[in-house]
């Protein structure tokens, strides 16, 4: 079997396998039949180095139903190779895995997963024959991941080996004494609960004296091997020395702001995440058979009462099929000394809303380990430091209709939570618990700001987003008279000066249709904030509007001040004894306003 046949075929080869080692106890309790409906797997085995069908082999069925435990049903090829598994559920949500066992090697056939109107699925298992001979194994590249745990690392191992053969190599159990195995890999010092996927070992691995020996089986082509054991922290200091092949490929994963690496011989090269984690790596090749790892792991405590959610914020958008967010967890420790789980109970759990999907988190500089929980929430394991972690998870959740509301719940007192939904321009956003904030904009978008403040364990505060229909266009000749209409007031605006320069001196029309003008202008700047705080223009667009109606306006003040009429020549001056004409006061000598009320003196 080549790496093409992709992590379901590998999926149905181990589920197979793990199916077959059930069996062979006999203690073990049989598995329960597939579910039972009008659809059917039928298809043949047959040989890959002639075509020829193999008879007589026995074949698995392997069901994955959804919200209910995995069924199996056996059957055997005919001496045409034909099989068929008759009676079983053709509901799209169940899942089947197909698979042959020949000359003791289980083998993958497909992955079965019926259309809704589809009954009958016709598939072929193709079988190799198998070598007792493994030594033609040629390992490719070793890739090790740790993790950290506070009390101990542990470390996950995948070894790329390959077969360039035409036949399996598999020594079976009884023909193992003395043989050589296909993979010979040592192990570090004290280490312990040595497993494999799903927590059993690989089919055809050994462990005995610090050794582990895998006597295959090992398709034709590419293949991979994993396994995962626990090494504990003594004194703060772990080291992983330890044989491999050689020559050997070797890349490294250590967690982020976690144990200080010692690896000679390899480079450090970029970050990256892994399982929602980020991790820094290393790499290179090794020639001697000798990997020496040495690690220097801080000071750490298990104190989930230490750790506690300061602030969750929301950020997302919704579209015509979903609404996508962005959650930002700020995780709060107190104290020095980080927090790590003890074992796989979480320090913290995140509930997520209710239908989200295709879920994403972690980050290259966050070390902090998250895993999916059965309740549909995230548990936060750590390592997390004192002071505060922002932790990062991305969702989906299906949205149709003109509304959506996003409910939100967390188990925990909760400081803040904010939630930014993206502005389209036709968006009502209504909620009770959660108040609105001014508008927050960035580069390319502006978002509609929502927060709570002291968010109870059994709050659940909600969001309601609902689309606005978009605004009827216009008749055709509405639309032409709006145009015309504009273009007459900007000719108007224009002729402006035209107009003053033609108006009597001393009459005051120029001043007052000025002063009209530079007040429209004034308008027209403040609506142009408004739709910019609301996100209906860009910034590009808003600064350069902006910048136009601000020297519009100010051209406009300053002809209104040239236009204001000259003061008049001073008049013959009145008697000493004359008063104001408007309100009788009497001036002082050399007055030329009243001093009661502003009003020109007459002359004498």
């Amino acid at each position: 079997m080549t790496r093409a046949l992709g992590s379901a075929a590998r999926g149905a080869a181990l589920a197979l396998a793990l199916a077959a080692a059930a069996a062979a106890q006999g203690d073990a309790p049989a598995p329960p039949d597939v579910p039972a409906g009008d659809g059917a797997v039928a298809g043949r085995v047959l040989r890959v180095a002639d075509g020829a069908p193999a008879g007589g082999v026995e074949v698995v069925l392997y069901a994955l139903p959804s919200g209910a435990p995995p069924g199996l049903r056996r059957g055997t090829a005919g001496p045409d190779g034909r099989f068929a598994f008759e009676g079983i559920d053709a509901a799209p949500s169940t899942t089947y895995l197909v698979g042959a066992r020949y000359q003791g090697v289980s083998y993958p056939g497909a992955r079965v997963q019926f259309a809704a109107d589809e009954r009958r699925r016709e598939v072929e298992v193709r079988v190799h024959e198998v070598s007792a001979d493994a030594r033609g194994a040629v390992p490719r590249e070793l890739r090790v991941r740790l993790d950290w745990l506070g009390d101990r690392l542990v470390a996950n191992e995948t070894l790329t080996l390959s077969n360039p053969g035409a036949r399996t190599l598999f020594v079976a159990p009884g023909a193992r004494a003395g043989a050589a195995p296909a993979l010979a890999l040592g192990l570090p010092a004290g280490a312990r609960n040595v497993t494999g996927p799903l927590g059993l070992l690989p089919e055809g691995a050994e462990v005995a004296g610090g050794t582990l020996r895998w006597f295959g089986p090992l398709f034709p082509g590419e293949n991979e091997f994993g396994i995962a054991y626990e090494v504990p922290v003594r004194e703060g200091r772990v080291t992983l020395a330890r044989s491999v092949p050689a020559p050997l490929r070797v890349t490294l994963l250590a967690p982020a702001g976690g144990p200080e690496v010692e690896a000679p011989g390899l480079a450090a090269g970029e970050p990256t995440v892994e399982g929602g984690r980020g991790y820094r790596t290393w790499s290179g090749e090794l020639r001697d058979g000798r990997l020496a790892l040495s690690l220097r792991v801080p000071a750490a405590r298990s104190d989930p009462a230490a750790v506690s959610l300061a602030e969750v914020r929301v950020i997302g958008e919704l579209d015509a099929a979903a609404f996508v967010a962005r959650e930002e967890l700020v995780i709060r420790v107190e104290g020095e000394t980080p927090v790590v789980a003890a074992g796989e109970t979480p320090l913290l759990r995140i509930p997520l809303p209710r239908g989200a999907s295709d879920l994403r988190f972690g980050a290259p500089e966050s070390g902090t380990r998250l895993v999916p929980l059965d309740d549909e929430g995230l548990g936060v394991l750590g390592p997390l430091a004192p002071g505060e972690t922002v932790l990062e998870v991305r969702y989906r959740i299906p949205a149709s209709g003109d509304a959506f509301t996003l409910e939100r719940h967390f188990g925990a007192q909760l400081p803040l939570l904010s939630m930014y939904v993206a502005d389209t321009g036709h968006l009502d956003l209504s909620s009770e618990r959660l108040h609105r904030r001014r508008p927050v904009k960035t580069p390319d978008r502006t978002y509609l700001h929502f927060e709570a403040f002291e968010v109870a364990p059994d709050e659940r505060p909600w969001l309601r987003i609902a689309s606005r229909p978009p605004r009827r266009e216009l008749p055709r000749a509405a639309t032409v008279a709006l145009v015309g209409l504009g273009a007459g007031l900007l000719a108007f605006v224009l002729a402006a000066p035209l107009r003053r320069e033609r108006s009597a001196p001393g009459g005051a029309t120029p001043a007052v249709s000025m002063r009209g003008e530079r007040d429209l202008l004034d308008e027209s700047l403040l609506d142009l904030e408004h739709d910019f705080e609301t996100g209906k223009l860009e910034a590009a667009d808003y600064e350069s509007m902006r910048a136009e109606l601000r020297a519009r306006a100010l051209a406009a003040r300053e002809d209104e001040e040239r236009a204001a009429p000259p003061p008049a020549a001073a008049p013959p001056a009145e008697p000493a004894d004359a008063g104001c004409s408007a309100c009788g006061h009497a001036p002082a000598p050399g007055d030329r306003f009243c001093a009661r009320c502003g009003a020109r003196l007459l002359a004498a």
